[in-house]
């Protein structure tokens, strides 16, 4: 790909590159996955369509850009990819790989140092496309990432020890090739080779070409749109009210595979200002279309709470492809992220054509899946305080502790049963200046308990506080009176979650934090792969 921008009519075809050939689809109905596309050229046998996305879905690589806008290789599912999606993208199989990357490469050589790890297809290509990843990616560097990086690969079959030993082996390649001075070279067939000396690696840590302007129409006069500026986009849902937005493409790829269909879609991905992460002295702007990943890549060092609820949410391949706006419109009563977004005090700004407007993210849900947005909005950025040291003393306050805590059936890929999040701002003599308690799971929607919230500021963040406090936040979140919240179980997470966040900080009582159950890995220094 050249990088250069082409201007797209409206067209019944779309084109993009696929184990190094290029491809040109017509015709082809607006709502096919990736996944079908595959299936239907005989790849992996049958193996892509059929995906559980609960079990780690149909993993391929896309060449996609990072949070500065240079070109990496992301695993996506291609399950919840809609194939209008990847016009002028790149991607790579499983099967791809083995043949683009030849025995030398270090991922295909431990496919053969592993043996043990040749289980059934799926498993195995999941595996491959996780350490495809993983070898490329210059910031993974410590247990905790690496086994986030691998937690797509979810099957009986594999034995998690080998597959972590497999992982270690291409790592440690990967670190040492990235060490050597940069070269550029013609390899095998002519290809560029580059950092890592194989030709997948030609294109890589250089700019992102923009995506270019394109509309997509099927022989049923479906429409696909993909347009490049915030303006452009609001013109475009006003003149189609029927049109829904899309980023991510999740939902809308698991409800194409139940049947449904839609007049008109409207892409995110092209509109480059609503991908950015911009720093701000006292806070971030984080765009709508900024994907999981990339938040984390752009804030997770500075913000711990956030990486960590980010390891916790879905799979490195739904990451990879879920915006932070797509996740908040959707409203879900159990979202992951909302909980720890209020417990950050974000903001969101929706913007029309007649304007702006700013709001509270917890004032941004309503019941029954509903938002505030009105037609013809869209949720275009989100604003995240920065919590400096300067900006704390500013308020009068001298330390700030927050955190995430989430209760599933299984660590990773699956909804929480609850989630919560918790911060408070200490001022000098361990006194409450300001308290944020948020959870998810327990009414129809992402709620704060604002009275328990109110009840804290100005008493002592000691025991006796907590213990006080625990009643009437039972009572408050009870008293929403939805019929999630009289559930027993699901009430005493909420208070048992505030009790671990009270004893894993530590406080004028407590010099070191109590270690109590799953989260124990997100207190100990990250471990060096």
């Amino acid at each position: 790909m050249d990088g250069t921008q082409r201007k797209i009519g409206m067209q019944s075809w779309l084109s993009f590159e696929l184990d190094g050939i290029p491809r040109r689809v017509e015709g082809m109905p607006m709502h096919v996955t990736l996944a079908s596309y595959l299936d239907g050229r005989g790849c992996g046998n049958g193996r892509y369509a059929q995906a559980d996305r609960w079990l780690g879905g149909a993993p391929v690589i896309l060449l996609d850009a990072d949070s500065e806008g240079l070109a990496v290789y992301r695993t996506v599912d291609s399950a919840r990819l809609l194939l209008p999606q990847i016009e002028g993208t790149v991607i790579y199989t499983a099967e791809g790989i083995l043949r683009l990357g030849g025995p030398d490469h270090p991922v295909v050589r431990a496919l053969q140092n592993h043996p043990e790890l040749e289980t059934e297809p799926s498993a195995c290509a999941a595996w491959l496309i996780a350490l495809f990843e993983a070898y490329y990616r210059p910031d993974l560097k410590n247990r905790q990432q690496l086994r986030s990086q691998l937690d797509l690969v979810i099957s009986r079959t594999v034995d998690p020890a080998a597959l972590e030993a497999a992982a270690k082996e291409v790592l440690e390649e990967a670190h040492t090739r990235l060490a050597k001075p940069h070269r550029s070279s013609a390899g095998p067939g002519g290809q560029a080779q580059d950092r890592y000396g194989d030709a997948f690696s030609a294109v890589l840590f250089r700019p992102m070409p923009e995506a270019a302007d394109f509309v997509y129409v099927d022989d049923a006069k479906r429409r696909y749109y993909r347009p490049q500026t915030v303006m452009e986009l609001l013109r475009l849902k006003a003149q189609y009210r029927e049109a829904r937005l899309v980023s991510g493409g999740g939902s809308f790829a698991d409800r194409a595979k139940a049947g449904d269909t839609w007049p008109a879609l409207i892409s995110l991905d092209g509109v480059s200002e609503l991908r950015l992460s911009i720093a701000h002295p006292d806070h971030w702007e984080v765009g709508a279309a900024v994907t999981l990943t990339a938040l984390e890549e752009a804030l997770g060092e500075e913000m711990p709470a956030l990486a960590k609820m980010l390891r916790r949410h879905g799979t490195r391949a739904v990451r990879n492809r879920a915006s932070i706006g797509g996740h908040l419109v959707a409203a879900d009563p159990r979202s992951d992220l909302a909980p720890l977004l209020m417990a950050l005090d974000a903001r969101i700004v929706l913007t029309g054509l007649e304007g702006e407007r700013e709001a509270p993210l917890s004032s941004f849900f309503e019941t029954d899946r509903r938002t505030i947005l009105r037609p013809g909005e869209i949720l275009r950025s989100v604003l995240i305080p920065r919590f400096t040291q300067e900006l704390l003393g500013a308020r009068g306050c001298s330390t700030r502790c927050c955190d995430y805590y989430k209760v599933a059936a299984r660590r990773q890929n699956l909804p929480g049963v609850v989630s919560a999040a918790f911060a408070i701002e200490l001022d000098h003599q361990h006194l409450i200046r300001k308290a944020w308690l948020a959870y998810s799971g327990v009414t129809d929607r992402p709620i704060r308990a604002r009275q328990a919230e109110a009840s804290l500021v100005g008493k002592p963040w000691n025991e006796a506080t907590l213990v006080a406090t625990l009643r009437p936040l039972d009572q408050e979140v009870a008293a929403a009176g939805d019929e999630l919240a009289t559930r027993e179980y699901r009430r005493q997470l909420v208070v048992t979650l505030f009790q671990k966040f009270f004893y894993q900080h530590p406080h004028p009582e407590q010099a070191e934090p109590v270690e109590l159950g799953a989260t124990l890995e997100f207190l100990r220094p990250a471990e060096a792969c």
